[in-house]
């Protein structure tokens, strides 16, 4: 798997394809790029003689890319999120086959200091595995988790040396996918619940830096796996339902 790449505001797209030092499968979980030459993947790799999980790392656009292994911790890598050209946090985790039952939930975050040729454990958590991470600063930085038709809010003061939960106001099963932070008061979650036939978004805010999560009467027919606000009042977010339909949904002012 890879990702597309746009110099002209998303009309035309060049594909990229990091590679490792296995360079046989390799399955990309996410990417982050903090200008037109930074960019780095997450995800899995494997050949013939096993896999790794671990970072691709570009200084040149995609043109080329290192490998830096972080399979030493069992988890596959979810999320990633960099807020200069060395500091970055890793969010990874693993959850039990879906097919034999077998496995376990379990989460680890991982921070870098060089750009993403090494990567340190921070924190990580038996029950859940982390689907999502970011940073406002050097300090300020949140997690979401997922376990058993459960998920938890994590919160760093201290640049992930340290994380404490926060309270999230569900009573019933929630999937929550993804956190976007604007400045270290407000942002948001987004996730899922079940209804009949079909998830539902559910999305929650918060202006406190995540004391307090409102939940937002936005709730189409959908899963959603990833969020992107580009102000306190309008974004987008992707996902698909159980009828194999899938759908880029738009929230403006509070309602889809």
């Amino acid at each position: 798997s890879g990702a597309g790449k746009s110099t002209d505001g998303g009309n035309t797209w060049t594909p990229i394809v990091p590679t490792s030092a296995f360079n046989f499968v390799n399955a990309w979980e996410c990417v982050f790029a903090l200008d037109e030459d930074l960019v780095w993947f997450g995800g899995l790799s494997a050949s013939f003689i096993g896999e790794q999980s671990g970072v691709a790392r570009s200084v040149n656009g995609g043109l080329t890319f290192e490998f830096a292994d972080t399979s030493a911790e069992g988890s596959w890598p979810h999320d990633l999120h960099f807020i200069d050209a060395q500091t970055g946090w890793l969010a990874s985790g693993e959850f039990p086959d879906s097919d034999t039952g077998q496995g376990q939930y379990y989460g680890v975050i991982q921070r870098t200091d060089d750009g993403g040729k090494t990567w340190a454990k921070q924190f990580d958590v038996d029950g859940y595995y982390f689907t999502s991470i970011h940073f406002t600063d050097a300090w300020n930085g949140w997690a979401v988790a997922q376990g058993d038709n459960v998920s938890r809010i994590y919160h760093s003061t201290d640049g992930g040396a340290n994380w404490t939960q926060q309270s999230v106001p569900a009573t019933g099963v929630l999937h929550l996918a993804y956190v976007e932070m604007f400045d270290p008061l407000e942002g948001w979650v987004i996730g899922w619940e079940p209804l009949t036939i079909n998830p539902g978004v559910v999305l929650y805010h918060t202006v406190d830096g995540g004391a307090n999560w409102a939940h937002d009467p936005f709730g189409p027919p959908y899963g959603p796996i990833r969020l992107d606000m580009v102000d306190s009042t309008k974004g987008w977010t992707v996902g698909a339902n159980n009828l194999q339909v899938g759908a880029i949904m738009v929230y403006d002012s509070g309602g889809p």
